[in-house]
């Protein structure tokens, strides 16, 4: 009966745990909508996670069809460099200006750049660059 409540309290302590992140996340996320600066997150496999309103504005898509799309595929990518070369330095940071396709429109370069990082340094700071 013992072990049980431990679980039960570690269980509770968890789940409190995570209501009070989910929380700071969702406040962090909505602080990203108020800049007019596109902000869009991609996991290793270039989904979209996370896309703000300044996205919207430049490339013209809202998020319901962009999130858990594929970057390069909604966006239409080229890179100064082959992607091949910079999916091998993925550990490494690397910067540079991808040109994107904005929608309804033809490719060009929107500036900005590309920064790795791990899964671990997203999950302390989720507002860093």
């Amino acid at each position: 009966m013992r072990v049980r409540r431990r679980v039960e309290l570690e269980l509770l302590r968890a789940r409190d745990e995570l209501q009070a992140e989910v929380i700071e996340r969702t406040q962090q996320a909505s602080l990203l909508d108020l800049t007019h600066d596109a902000i869009f997150v991609r996991d290793m496999s270039a989904i979209i996670t996370y896309w703000n309103r300044g996205a919207e504005e430049l490339y013209g898509w809202t998020p319901e069809p962009a999130i858990w799309s594929r970057s390069h595929d909604l966006l239409q990518t080229g890179f100064p460099v082959a992607l091949e070369d910079i999916n091998a330095e993925l550990l490494r940071p690397w910067e540079g200006e991808p040109k994107h396709t904005k929608f309804r429109r033809g490719p060009e370069y929107t500036g900005g750049n590309v920064s790795p990082r791990r899964r671990q340094e997203m999950r302390l700071n989720l507002m860093g660059t």
